[in-house]
């Protein structure tokens, strides 16, 4: 399984066109980086892919930040 933080920054990067140094962890996924719901569920198939878990959409309930984001699915990827 791949690094959890740094496939999602990988992940971020491509769909939003910012620079990895770029992003914080603070960073809001649609305020601050513009993402969109069509956005996240493209996210969230490339991230079940490259992570080799699943994700359930109802878990991004209360995801706001990148650090949310990577909290999240390192949650998921240790249960599954």
């Amino acid at each position: 399984m791949e690094d959890v933080e740094a496939t999602i920054r990988e992940i971020i990067c491509d769909a939003t066109g910012y620079e990895w140094g770029n992003l914080k962890t603070s960073d809001s996924l649609m305020l601050d980086l513009g993402l969109d719901s069509l956005d996240f569920a493209k996210m969230e198939v490339e991230a079940e892919e490259r992570l080799e878990i699943e994700v359930d959409s109802k878990a991004f309930a209360g995801v706001n930040t990148v650090g949310d984001l990577v909290a999240k699915l390192r949650e998921l990827a240790s249960v599954g």
